[in-house]
């Protein structure tokens, strides 16, 4: 990430009262930037032809298309003008950092300007890339890997690729006042962020002047982070968690980079034409390798070192642990408590789950979700009677009638895997997931696309049964996950989890907390989807809250889904490398996939992007059909597993097909009860689950997948409860 926010004084900042309400500031800084774009772009023949033709959009999109870089000729273009930005903006530093000196409060009208500075920029971003892509699909740039990384000459090539690398060569004028601002905010500006922006320009100008073939991919990248990135300085409240993927996103930008200027390096030797000259492309190659090493020592810095810099984080944790062992953690377990003080580190489902259940009843969680192995560890642990105070759900009537229900399952067999089904679920993977690469090598990228993309889809339902050791069974009836069939479970859920692109243990760390604490308020890592998506559902007080983009989530809620797979991708990555060299495999594999990957779509890459949306969507529109519209619990609730899963599962209806379809993941609530069941018998478990709701009162929720997605809308809509 930009070390735009780093490290603040540790004095408490005061800022003046503002001068003005916030949208005067808002208008006041679009106006002053756009009287500056303005007078920067009127030299150019575009504004120019725009203007001078009565505003003509049919002259301004001829004179688009017809756009050259000429030094001398087009605006800002000649190094003496390149020289001067640099010198007013090292000029501009001391002043700005002399006037910040001489103030002891930072002025009123900075929060609310910086904010429109960064929506401004976030917009820009997002345009400058639609615009680079645009560009690149109308120059058939994305036909083969060689024409997106060489770019061979050709007869009428449209301008609008090159113009848009020329706003975005002005927009880093724009993003100099990233430092101003941080500087009036007396927020430390690190050497990482000066060598960032006094580099970057004059890269982005040597690309320009040289015509260097690296403009969509390097351009693009850059304008994909900066509008995820200035979005998030925008509306930081709350999203902190998000600074660590952002600064992950960055390094793979400049990975990708360097890939693509040594690839064309590499046709320069080979003999074959690529546009550009040698010297730009070592330019960028020397500037990317540098960005690289800054922001990896950046992130190892902030996000993975445990050193000095750390020391008083290291120390606050450390007092925390010797505090929890001179005061027990205790977690009630079939009617005892249970010391796991000594156990915290070495539980394999994770610390967080054991301080979630501290003092609290977990006996029907352990039963669902754990081996037999697993049962014969709890035996070793030091025990003693519960208190008197201590709420055992336990041993309440519901659950001693759930328990008898499990047992009922167990002897009927609806434990034991369906190898039939198994080995067809197994296939809808694999089979699409083969068939795709053989069209993507043969001609049919688009059918490729589609079917690689369900493939994936699917393997994430069946890599999801196997990391729950729900398939392979073992013991005298062949209904028991051992500890010797959980190995074997785990490598099918490792092989086609990073098939995927996913690592697995980020995987678990998010959803078998998600399990056991479904849809409670704080410890629920899967619910938290603000600030993209912020559920309503019927509050007042959410709704109020709710910011101007928010508003519009009802409409955005579908599309948001396509890019959940690459998100998820991109989580994965940046879980491996803060726990990197002790993931070094995980790494290795990770790297693996990225380069097959790479490798099958290579000159096809836009169908690489459709495979993703596809999947995402698919993926997104089942797994937030069935919680993220249902009741939110307090931590408190002392409610028993069937109760809480009753307010907050929901099945999707439709009869086999749906269920197989939907990996059988469409019986949501069957399998939050019965999470070690295999998901192909969940439906023979509905009926006798649908007669105990009935019988204790409880709502069994349920409906086809249209019905689900609109239930889900509108636990999103703000107005009909603001408005009546």
């Amino acid at each position: 990430m930009k070390a735009k926010a780093n490290s603040t004084l540790k004095k408490k900042v005061v800022y003046d009262p503002a001068p003005a309400p916030d949208v005067v500031l808002y208008g006041a800084y679009f106006a002053v930037v756009g009287t500056i774009g303005l007078g920067l772009a009127y030299g150019s023949s575009t504004l120019n032809d725009f203007v001078s033709s009565g505003f003509s959009f049919n002259s301004l999109k001829e004179s688009i298309d017809n756009f050259h870089w000429n030094r001398g000729v087009t605006h800002g273009s000649t190094l003496t003008f390149l020289a001067a930005v640099h010198i007013v903006y090292i000029i501009l530093l001391q002043l700005v950092q002399a006037y910040s000196n001489q103030r002891k409060t930072i002025p009123g009208w900075v929060p609310a300007t910086r904010k429109a500075h960064n929506v401004f920029l976030a917009g820009l971003s997002a345009f400058m890339l639609v615009a680079l892509v645009v560009g690149g699909i109308m120059d058939n740039r994305f036909s083969s890997f060689y024409r997106f990384g060489c770019q061979r000459e050709v007869e009428n090539q449209n301008g609008l690729t090159v113009w848009a690398m020329y706003i975005f060569y002005l927009s880093k004028m724009l993003e100099f006042i990233d430092t101003f601002f941080l500087i009036i905010s007396k927020k430390k500006v690190i050497l990482l962020h000066k060598v960032h922006h006094l580099t970057t320009m004059s890269l982005v100008w040597h690309s320009l002047e040289t015509d260097l073939p690296s403009d969509i991919l390097c351009g693009g990248l850059n304008c994909a982070v900066h509008t995820l990135m200035y979005a998030y300085y925008a509306f930081p409240d709350g999203n902190r968690w998000l600074r660590q993927y952002m600064t992950s996103s960055q390094i793979l930008q400049f990975v990708f980079c360097l890939i693509g200027l040594v690839y064309a390096q590499i046709q320069r030797v080979l003999g074959s034409p690529c546009m550009g000259t040698s010297a730009a492309e070592w330019h960028g190659v020397i500037m990317y390798g540098v960005y690289l090493g800054m922001f990896m020592m950046f992130f190892y810095d902030n996000y993975c070192r445990k050193g000095k810099k750390n020391k008083s984080k290291k120390a606050q944790a450390e007092a925390k642990i010797e505090e929890s062992k001179k005061e027990k953690h205790e977690v009630i377990l079939h009617g005892k408590r249970v010391d796991v003080t000594n156990f915290l580190n070495k539980h394999p489902g994770g610390r967080k789950v054991l301080f979630i259940f501290r003092d609290r009843d977990a006996t029907e969680q352990f039963e669902a979700y754990h081996s037999t192995r697993a049962k014969k560890w709890l035996k070793a642990l030091p025990k003693r009677e519960v208190l008197k105070t201590d709420f055992l759900i336990s041993e309440t009537k519901m659950a001693k009638d759930f328990a008898k229900m499990v047992n009922m399952f167990k002897e009927k067999g609806f434990y034991r895997p369906h190898l039939i089904e198994e080995i067809v679920k197994v296939l809808m993977v694999f089979g699409p997931y083969i068939v795709g690469h053989y069209l993507l090598f043969n001609g049919s990228p688009l059918a490729a696309a589609f079917l690689m993309g369900f493939g994936l889809y699917y393997g994430g339902w069946v890599s999801h049964d196997y990391l729950h050791h729900a398939v392979i069974k073992g013991g005298k009836k062949g209904d028991e996950t051992t500890g010797a069939v959980v190995p074997i479970n785990n490598v099918m859920g490792y092989v086609i989890g990073f098939m995927q692109g996913y690592e697995v243990d980020w995987w678990r760390a998010r959803h078998n907390t998600h399990h056991v604490v479904t849809n409670e308020d704080g410890n629920d890592p899967d619910i938290k989807t603000a600030p993209v998506l912020v559920f309503v559902r019927n509050s007042p007080t959410i709704a109020k809250g709710l910011n101007m983009i928010q508003r519009w989530q009802q409409y955005y809620y579908l599309p948001v889904m396509c890019i959940l797979d690459f998100y998820w991708r991109l989580e994965s990555i940046a879980y491996i490398l803060i726990r990197m060299p002790k993931y070094y495999k995980q790494f290795a594999l990770m790297l693996g996939h990225i380069i097959w990957t790479a490798y099958a779509f290579y000159g096809n890459y836009r169908y690489l992007v459709i495979m993703s949306l596809f999947r995402g969507f698919l993926t997104g529109t089942i797994v937030f059909s069935t919680h993220y519209g249902e009741d939110i619990l307090d931590k408190n609730h002392n409610m028993t597993l069937v109760e809480q899963t009753s307010k907050t599962s929901r099945n999707i209806t439709g009869g086999y097909i749906a269920d197989l379809l939907t990996g059988f993941i469409s019986l949501q609530t069957e399998h939050h009860l019965f999470p070690m069941m295999p998901t192909a018998n969940l439906a023979k478990a509905r009926p006798y689950v649908m007669k105990f709701f009935k019988e204790h009162g409880l709502e069994y929720r349920e409906g086809n997948i249209i019905e689900c997605v609109r239930y889900n809308i509108r636990a999103l809509r703000y107005d009909h409860v603001l408005h009546g």
